[in-house]
C-alpha cells in the first residue's frame, strides 16, 4: 500500500488536485476526508471521521512547488 504522501503526489501527477488548491487536507487510507482553510480543522474533521487512525495533513499550495 502507497503512502499518503505518495497517494497525493500521485493525484498531482493526474491533475486531479485542482479543488485542493490553497487548503489543507487531511488524507486517511489513501482518500483525502477533510479540505479545510487551516491545518487544526483538517485535523479536527479528519478524527471526527476516522477516530481509530492518524491522519496525513497537508496544505496544497497555490503556487508550483518543487521537492527535491
Amino acid at each position: 500500500m502507497k503512502s499518503a504522501f505518495e497517494y497525493v503526489m500521485e493525484m498531482g501527477e493526474k491533475n486531479e488536485l485542482g479543488k485542493y488548491v490553497g487548503y489543507w487536507i487531511a488524507v486517511v487510507d489513501n482518500k483525502i476526508v477533510a479540505k479545510e482553510k487551516n491545518a487544526r480543522e483538517a485535523y479536527a474533521k479528519a478524527k471526527a471521521l476516522h477516530p481509530d487512525k492518524v491522519p496525513f495533513i497537508m496544505k496544497l499550495p497555490a503556487e508550483n512547488v518543487m521537492l527535491l
